[in-house]
């Protein structure tokens, strides 16, 4: 049996989950209804997009409500003075990300509001790289270096993720293990605060995951307001993870924050910094709409959405998992080499598996029909109103 102290102790941590879940998973179905009503849809357009049918989007306001209300209210009893600027950073990126999914952003406003929220992290909060723990060769930064490399981190951070929302719970997915990850470490590591907010992240996300991928008549999509936000956090919590020192913490010892702090991050970060290059060098547009990230091939391989989904989530986990023993052999700089070269040798295997034509499943026919007859039905709505 538990003491009363344990009670105590573990409480916030735990009504912080439990409540980011709670709030989250009964605000999606009155968000689902309100977008039905509105005609708030994710429409399939057969480039970047792969469901088959319309979906109510704006999920990420459930995700937003989670995190926010768990956090503010299990942060009861601790001195979180840098929570007022995250929820007002937030708040920014919310609205940015909401005009988005209703309306239209042109690509640099969205970029404009990005670089507002990571300022107002930096400046105010004091959420910036400090030291590189001796990575090439830097230790302490200083404060007018540090401001731009920190404002850019977050935003490129922020970027990864939003970019690979391309199928059922993939981003979600991702930001559980991923804020899970952090939680654990910083909770290891003494820092209750950030280990918080990476649990009411969890929770929000661990119950919008279910409506996401096991939805029939609830499902929805996050949107760019969902995946800017989980973004947008998960930059936090990296960056504040980098500032650790802690030479030894028993279970999970971290001799090189930097390396963890990225490992956690990485798949996504190199799988969008790999598309990035291919479409320049094909001389298009970063930004353009194909079928190149790897999500993509997976489902090429004849994997389902969830399939998919799993996969590269243990991709992630493993590749953790890797670098968090060999960091107590190589050195930092030797070791980030092996983590970007690690990190492309798995993302590249399922191109590797596509191009020998190998197929787990026999079900791409059947998505592909059933998404031909979606946008002739489309079509002829058009042509009827």
């Amino acid at each position: 049996m538990l003491e009363p102290y344990l009670i105590y102790h573990y409480f916030p941590f735990v009504l912080a989950f439990i409540l980011a879940a709670v709030v989250s998973y009964y605000t999606i179905p009155p968000i689902i209804r309100v977008a039905k009503l509105k005609n708030l849809y994710d429409v399939p357009d057969g480039k970047r997009k792969l469901n088959t049918r319309v979906v109510p989007t704006l999920g990420g306001m459930a995700i937003f409500l989670g995190f926010i209300i768990a956090v503010v209210i299990a942060s009861y009893n601790m001195e979180f003075i840098q929570l007022r600027y995250i929820v007002v950073a937030m708040v920014i990126i919310l609205f940015v990300g909401l005009k988005d999914d209703i309306l239209y952003i042109s690509p640099k406003s969205k970029l404009i509001g990005q670089l507002v929220t990571a300022t107002i992290l930096v400046v105010f909060a004091d959420v910036r790289f400090n030291t590189l723990h001796g990575l090439f060769g830097l230790h302490e930064i200083n404060y007018w270096i540090s401001l731009p490399l920190s404002i850019f981190g977050i935003t490129v951070l922020t970027n990864s993720l939003n970019l690979i929302d391309g199928i059922d719970g993939l981003c979600s997915g991702t930001g559980v293990v991923s804020s899970l990850l952090f939680a654990l470490l910083f909770y290891l590591n003494d820092d209750y605060e950030m280990a918080l907010v990476g649990l009411a992240l969890a929770g929000s996300l661990f119950s919008f995951f279910i409506y996401n991928v096991f939805g029939k008549k609830n499902k929805i999509y996050m949107g760019d307001t969902g995946s800017l936000i989980v973004g947008f956090v998960l930059s936090v919590l990296a960056v504040r993870f980098n500032e650790i020192h802690l030479p030894d913490k028993g279970l999970l010892e971290v001799v090189e924050p930097p390396a963890i702090s990225i490992a956690v991050l990485i798949i996504p970060f190199i799988d969008t910094l790999r598309v990035f290059t291919l479409r320049i060098l094909d001389g298009r547009s970063p930004f353009s709409a194909d079928k190149w990230h790897t999500h993509h091939k997976l489902l090429e391989l004849g994997l389902s959405h969830f399939q998919a989904t799993i996969l590269y989530l243990i991709y992630s986990m493993a590749y953790f998992i890797i670098i968090l023993f060999l960091q107590h052999h190589l050195d930092n700089w030797i070791l980030l080499v092996v983590m970007i070269l690690l990190a492309l040798a798995l993302l590249h295997i399922p191109n590797i598996l596509v191009k020998k034509g190998v197929n787990f499943g026999n079900n791409n026919q059947l998505k592909v029909n059933r998404f031909n007859r979606q946008m002739r039905r489309l079509a002829d709505d058009k042509k009827t109103s």
